[in-house]
Order: C-alpha cells, then structure tokens, then sequence
C-alpha cells in the first residue's frame, strides 16, 4: 500500500501517516518495498496505533534514546538552522577529526539525499561519511547552546576560527529563498536521520563574493574561472550519476583549507529519469527563486538537468563582476535573468558574456551541458588569461 492510500484508510493525514511509517522501519512492524510501497504487518490501523505507542515508548522510557550522536562527538558550532532540520561543526570524540553534523526528520526527501552523496566520490563534491537514524529532540541542543558556545571559546585559536558552513542551510530571507520544510517530527522527539560529512573549514562561496566585493583581497579573473572550471566539474559529475542538483547557488559551494571547492546540499536533489526511462514529474516550486532555472520558477514539472545550467551562469557572472550594494544587485539581477548585461561587462569579458548568455537561455535545449562548459573553459577561457597573464609579464 502507498502512504496515501493508508491515510484515507486510517482518516490520517498523509503526512503524519509517512513520519509514523518511517519511524516503525526497523520494529518489523512495516517494510519499504519501493519508492512508494509499503508492506504493513496487520491493518493500516493496527500498524498505525503500534506506531503511536513505539513513539511513545522513544520519548518515555529510553532516557538514553537519541544520546548516540552526543556521546560520540562534541558541538563545536551551530551552522544553520531551519524549519527541515539542523546542521553543526562537530568534533568526533575518538578520530579528534572536525565534521558537518546534519539531522533532518527521517523521510523520503532524507533517504533520497543520502543515497545521492553515498553515491558521489569526486573532488568537488562534499565527501560522506556516514548516516544513522535515531529517536531525537532538536530542541535539546538548544539548552546546550552556551555550554558548546564555551566549548568552541576554549579550544585552540585555528579550531575556534574556522567559520565554515557545509552549505546545506541557506539561512536568506523568507523572499529570497523557499522554506525547506520537512515537518516538525525532529522537534518533538520523533526518528531522526544524521548525516556526517566532510567539514569545508574556509567557508562558502557567498564569503568569497562578499570578501571579493567588500575586502581587501584582490580577486583575479583567473581566480574567478578557476574557482567556476571546478563548480563545473563538480555539476559535470552529479550529471553523469543521473542527478539534478535543484538548489546550486553560492551558499552551497564551498572552500576546504587547501582551496578545494566542493558542492554540497543535495538535499533537493532528484533523479533525472524515472524507472522507465521518462522524465521524473517534478515537485513544484522547489528552489531560491534568485537562482531558480525559469522551467523550475514557472512551475514546469518535466524538466531535467539544464536546470542547473541556468544558475551556474548567474554564479559565473556574479565571480567575474563586483556587485558594490544591494541596489545594484536589485538592478543587475532581473535584466541578468533576461541575459542583458552591463556594456561595460559585455566589454571586458566578451568570450564569457558569449558564454554566460547561453547558460542563460530562456529554453533549456539551448544551453550547453556542463561537460561543454568545462571543455570552453579549459580550452578557450584559462588558455586566454594565461596567455594575457605572459603577455603582461
């Protein structure tokens, strides 16, 4: 039976229905046969009451329940927080190693994010570690937030420094970016998934846009390409998998200590092709409208990967070009989505405005595919500022 038909069955929300379902793996008392199915042992209504009581059982009578994950690694830094979960620098107990701690409600979206990094080995992808699932009450790292604030103080000056997010939280505006809601199941103490991957210590790709437009640090256009030639490679390879990114934008690109960018927050990845071969029916509205592909902003339901074309052709503009305020970013931005540039960009980097105006593309056919771009790149773009930088000398 699907969950669906369970609820109507049950006079239950399909929702709750799908938490107390995943909550009861494991109990023998369901079994997930495929994406959707679910094999019940006894009537939807007897499996869904044995679900009530198991859950009440975590919360009463395990007072260890859910301790797993805090006795084996310390809470160095919250790094973002929202309606789907949670994420932190941790420190492991026994390896002393630095990690990003996820925790999200165990669902269906969850599963199919860690499938997704489980089956990602590249550079320029965020590296997993691990996952487990586990009865857990978000609110309770709440009461430990000064304790590990006094944690984080009193370590060494390089651990306590670094600032680094794992990109999985997009903390914009509620304007700026869609809500990632997962259902409240991890605050109240319900099963919830934690997902340990690699920690990226020098921060996000939004810092280094920030530190280019704002700092002092000179930023060159061979920084610019090198920094794009590797989110490429990264979107090359989640394409060759058979995956859609969905949510590609600064936030979620990310440095480690030796400059290394990595892609991460899979979580509104999807596959491109069903089992049979068709395009996957999308769920609507998933996305930050800034960097939404405009099938994904219209609400088309059959798009496939050249929906992550269209905001890497935002983020390459936004490397090559300084934005100095919000209002110029407010002007910029609509007519950059319309593939109309500042002359004086169209001027200076007229082999990438050629480029970039093609990633931008009302009509998805019509943009390169991320193997095309990297090739551009390597081949036409470095060659280019290698010969000028000999040039100079």
């Amino acid at each position: 039976m699907t969950a669906g038909q369970i609820a109507k069955n049950t006079n239950q929300e399909r929702k709750s229905v799908k938490k107390m379902l995943y909550n009861l793996l494991g109990t023998g008392k369901v079994e997930k046969l495929d994406e959707k199915v679910w094999k019940l042992a006894g009537s939807g209504k007897e499996v869904l009451e044995s679900g009530n009581r198991v859950f009440a059982e975590n919360l009463t009578d395990k007072p260890e329940s859910g301790l797993s994950f805090l006795r084996h690694f310390d809470l160095v830094k919250e790094l973002g927080e929202g309606g789907y979960g949670w994420v932190s620098q941790v420190k492991h107990k026994l390896d002393g190693k630095f990690y990003a701690m996820k925790i999200v409600d165990y669902d269906q979206e969850a599963e199919c994010e860690v499938k997704a990094l489980a089956d990602c080995n590249h550079p320029n992808i965020v590296r997993y570690s691990t996952a487990w699932t586990e009865v857990f009450d978000l609110n309770t790292l709440g009461n430990r937030s000064t304790s590990e604030q006094s944690y984080s103080q009193t370590n060494s000056e390089e651990e306590s420094s670094a600032s680094a997010s794992i990109g999985d939280l997009s903390l914009e505006s509620e304007s700026e970016s869609e809500p990632k809601s997962r259902g409240t199941n991890s605050r109240e103490g319900g099963s919830c998934l934690f997902i340990q991957m690699e920690f990226c210590e020098k921060g996000t790709l939004s810092n280094w846009l920030i530190d280019r437009n704002f700092g002092k640090s000179q930023k060159t256009r061979e920084d610019a390409l090198q920094v794009f030639q590797q989110v490429i490679c990264g979107v090359e390879y989640i394409h060759s998998k058979g995956l859609i990114h969905r949510d590609l934008k600064p936030d979620n690109i990310l440095f480690t200590n030796d400059n290394c960018v990595k892609i991460g927050d899979f979580g509104l990845v999807t596959s491109v092709t069903n089992r049979n071969g068709g395009l996957m029916k999308r769920t609507k509205g998933k996305g930050t409208p800034s960097y939404m592909s405009p099938e994904q902003d219209q609400n088309q339901r059959d798009y496939d990967e050249k929906a992550d074309i269209f905001p890497l052709g935002l983020i390459c503009f936004e490397l090559l070009w300084k934005i100095s305020t919000g209002y110029e970013r407010g002007k910029i931005w609509p007519d950059l989505r319309n593939q109309v540039f500042p002359t004086e960009f169209s001027k200076a980097y007229s082999s990438e405005n050629k480029l970039i105006s093609k990633m931008l593309s009302k009509t998805p056919q019509k943009r390169p595919a991320a193997a095309e771009i990297a090739r551009y790149i390597k081949t036409f773009l470095l060659s280019e500022t290698s010969v000028c930088n000999q040039k100079t000398v």
